[in-house]
């Protein structure tokens, strides 16, 4: 203990003849030793030495016969003794967490006595205790959204704890419903109307953040990443998200256990099954697709299941049709599918297996009306991962094998060689519809992974974490037609390999109450990379300082690097649509590894119990990113990418209503994203300047809700193409008199974008099932926005043909001979004009 001097105030006159001792008292202080803050609660007590000191009045709190005296600190850490006798004493000092203190003093004739004690904490060890609970379930599919509940709330609380970026957005299925997604509740739609993220169309479920094409945001399936997970050519989100416990979207800076992405990260966590024993389902059917989730506790609780799975049905709808023969419907024959299942079991004593697996696939077998045609394709993904969580060293482990695979085909028939290769020609008269290229494609990525995190302390915070990982990734792909546009006939081929590993490592603490600081490093060695040394270390630093109780202030900086890149077509026509995702490089000594830095700035403040309003500046610049050669002039003989950077810059504002009868968001941003390659710099056709977007969910009655959504962006920016043009002699033989052009890159902009949509949803309950509907107005105002820029057509003044099919073989149709043709006007694929959408719900 550590004492500071007893010592006496001025003596008090004592009256003449007086023979009974004049009362004394002892006061003073308990404090902690090392941090000197005031204790509360410490037990003080004084026992008398000589058999003849006694109090000469009992205090409350003394012993029996008065021969103890004992008082606790109040909240200043003080204490007082009084009303006691001259005389030798033992003070002694108690405190739980604490070492006893113990010293004698003297008390002497009318003198007061101050005596402070610093005591030193003494932990105490205690028997372990091991507790094991699922991760929170933040996307909330299987919850009730009553009004006052508070779910959202605690969600977006829960992930202020564990991620201090202001920045990162926890999504739960209320707000998938509050956005008024395309036909059916649509993640990556969701995402759309958050603040910084933006999409090519209407028909496009593409995520661009804040300025970069849809592959640099890597999305995650319980930790595995998955390449271009989408349907229908990117119409719809390629994950059910009635399989998921989670979603996580970081679009700044990443944590290091998956810093692997230049612009963002989409963070999904499968569902783990659950009920008392009865499977349970949920069940949906919309114009899109027809969906069914189960799952069930099995083995007394100690295992479950999940399964979930989904269709499209447009071809079975059409087909129907035609099978009653009317052919005013014309024939779909597309479909997609996915499914996605989770099996859990606890071992005991904190040991646990989990299992995970996701499988989706398309499928095109032959022609869409005005969309494509003549065409068979296939597509899709598959991942999967196992893993085993065991207690060690007073917290977590994980150790994890897993992998994914992304691969495409498509095989055209009844189309004459001399018209798959610009080289030989082509028809001049096709319309703006697309007809697939023989191509063979795969991304794969498959690892090993370790990883260990310290038990959350009392705050819930996690100081300690590390991990490794072993990579391999290969990309490959062979592909012959219209594009790349080349004068060698032969089918061009790809194929390229990495393998590296991965460490890392993150710390956490807390200097003072207020502040919350992270700091960590990844390191990743090995391949012989294009730009990069063998090893490439990945830093990132995070603070967040709460100003008060609801204002917390963030900044945060860090790098990450991306091995998997789409090649991007270039050039007109809706290549560039169809083919998006498709063709994928891996880094090595020829293709760059993408090298990002990132650094935010942010705030977010709860304005009541159920308001938050956030804000956040920020600042990205990328090295090292395959993009296509901005060169003006003619396409053909291009490579098919050049290694160029970007930089991004902007600012987001966002307030949404989490909770109440009525719930809803409004967000702002601007955005400035710009290229540079083969020395040029120029606008980033995946950004839009500027970006606003409003939900609102509403309940009517108790059954009845209604919703509504509204979009508003500014263009994004483009580059005059111009279609080639084959010439034909008489005799058949074709070549072309002039090939596909490009102008300047980003000269022109887009139109802006405008939609409102709306959502009526009924619910009820009859016993155990619940039955529901919702009915959607998609693009109310009818306004004619446009979608995929298609190209402008090209001043032709020489002989050519115009080619139909006939049969198997193509015949020359009409000749035009010296005979200009000039149309400046721009093409785009149509956009979608206002639309009804129907949808039925169950539950059991």
């Amino acid at each position: 203990a550590l004492l500071s001097p007893a010592r006496p105030a001025p003596a008090q006159e004592r009256g003449t003849g007086e023979t009974r001792p004049t009362p004394v008292s002892i006061s003073g202080s308990v404090l902690d030793a090392r941090t000197t803050l005031p204790l509360t609660g410490a037990r003080v007590s004084l026992r008398p030495l000589d058999s003849g000191a006694l109090p000469v009045r009992q205090p409350r709190g003394s012993g029996p016969a008065g021969r103890l005296l004992s008082a606790a600190t109040d909240g200043a850490g003080r204490y007082t003794l009084p009303g006691l006798r001259p005389g030798r004493y033992r003070l002694d000092v108690h405190l739980l967490g604490y070492r006893p203190a113990t010293m004698d003093v003297q008390l002497r004739d009318g003198a007061p006595f101050e005596l402070s004690v610093g005591m030193q904490v003494e932990p105490i060890v205690l028997e372990p205790v091991r507790v094991t609970a699922d991760e929170a379930e933040s996307y909330g599919r299987t919850r009730s959204y009553a009004p006052g509940a508070g779910f959202r709330v605690a969600a977006e609380r829960l992930r202020q704890r564990r991620y201090l970026e202001s920045d990162v957005r926890s999504i739960s299925h209320a707000d998938v419903e509050e956005s008024v997604t395309l036909g059916e509740p649509d993640l990556f739609r969701a995402l759309q109307r958050l603040p910084g993220v933006t999409s090519r169309d209407d028909y496009s479920a593409e995520v661009w953040t804040r300025g970069a094409r849809w592959d640099h945001t890597q999305v995650l399936f319980d930790g595995v990443p998955l390449f271009n997970p989408l349907h229908a050519a990117g119409g719809f989100s390629g994950v059910n998200p009635d399989a998921l416990a989670g979603v996580l979207f970081l679009p700044g800076v990443q944590p290091v256990e998956h810093a692997s992405s230049v612009a963002g990260v989409v963070d999904l966590r499968s569902r783990p099954g659950g009920g008392p024993g009865q499977v349970r389902a949920l069940a949906d059917a919309s114009l899109v697709s027809a969906r069914v989730a189960l799952d069930q506790s099995v083995l007394g609780g100690r295992g479950s299941w999940m399964l979930s799975a989904r269709r499209s049905h447009v071809d079975l709808l059409t087909r129907g049709i035609d099978a009653l023969r009317d052919r005013s419907v014309p024939r779909v024959p597309y479909a997609f599918s996915d499914v996605v299942g989770r099996f859990d079991l606890h071992l005991g004593e904190g040991w646990k297996l989990e299992a995970s697996g996701l499988r989706g696939s398309d499928r095109l077998d032959g022609t869409v009306d005005e969309v494509v045609e003549a065409s068979r394709a296939r597509w899709g993904n598959h991942a999967g991962r196992i893993t085993l969580v065991a207690p060690f060293r007073g917290g977590r482990a994980r150790h994890t094998v897993g992998g994914s695979r992304f691969a495409a085909r498509a095989d055209v028939d009844g189309l004459p060689p001399e018209l798959l290769h610009p080289a030989y020609g082509r028809p001049v008269n096709r319309e703006d519809t697309y007809r697939a290229q023989p191509l063979r494609s795969s991304v794969s990525y498959s690892y090993l992974e370790g990883a260990w995190e310290a038990a959350p302390d009392s705050a819930g915070i996690t100081r300690w974490s590390a991990g490794y990982r072993l990579v391999s990734q290969g990309a490959d792909f062979r592909i012959e037609g219209l594009w790349p546009y080349r004068s060698d006939p032969a089918a061009l081929t790809s194929r390229r390999d990495v393998s590296y590993g991965v460490v890392w490592g993150n710390r956490a603490w807390t200097p003072i109450p207020e502040l919350r600081l992270e700091a960590g490093v990844r390191a990743e060695v090995g391949g012989g990379i294009r730009g990069t040394g063998p090893a490439r270390l990945a830093p990132r630093l995070s603070a967040r300082f709460q100003a008060t109780p609801g204002l917390g202030i963030s900044a945060a900086l860090g790098r990450a690097f991306q091995y998997a890149q789409a090649i991007v077509p270039t050039g007109p026509g809706i290549n560039p649509v169809a083919l998006s995702g498709i063709l994928w490089g891996v880094a090595d000594d020829e293709f760059p590894a993408a090298r990002t830095d990132i650094v935010t700035v942010g705030a977010e403040r709860w304005l009541g119990d159920a308001v938050l309003a956030s804000a956040t500046l920020y600042g990205r610049h990328t090295i090292g990113a395959a993009l296509p050669d901005p060169t003006p002039g003619a396409l053909r003989d291009r490579p098919l990418f050049v290694p160029g950077e970007g930089r991004a810059r902007g600012m987001e504002i966002s307030l949404r209503k989490l909770d109440g009868p009525w719930t809803g968001s409004l967000a702002y941003s601007y955005a400035s994203s710009h290229l540079k390659a083969e020395g040029r710099r120029y606008r980033a056709p995946w950004g839009r300047h500027h970006a606003l977007d409003a939900t609102f969910m509403g309940r009517v009655t108790r059954s009845l809700r209604v919703g509504a959504a509204y979009t508003t962006t500014s263009g994004t920016a483009r580059t005059l193409y111009f279609e080639g043009f084959a010439r034909c002699e008489e005799g058949g033989e074709c070549a072309w008199r002039t090939y596909p052009t490009a102008g300047p890159p980003s000269s022109r902009t887009t139109p802006g974008y405008s939609s409102l949509d709306l959502l009526a949803d009924w619910s009820r309950s009859f016993g155990s099932w619940g039955v529901g509907a919702y009915v959607q107005v998609r693009n109310l105002w009818n306004r004619a926005n446009p979608a995929a820029y298609v190209s402008n057509d090209l001043i032709v003044s020489s002989p050519f043909c115009v080619y139909q099919q006939a049969g198997t073989s193509w015949e020359c149709s009409r000749w035009y001979v010296d005979q200009a043709v000039m149309q400046h006007t721009d093409r785009w694929l149509p956009g979608l004009r206002r639309v009804p959408l129907l949808g039925l719900r169950i539950t059991f």
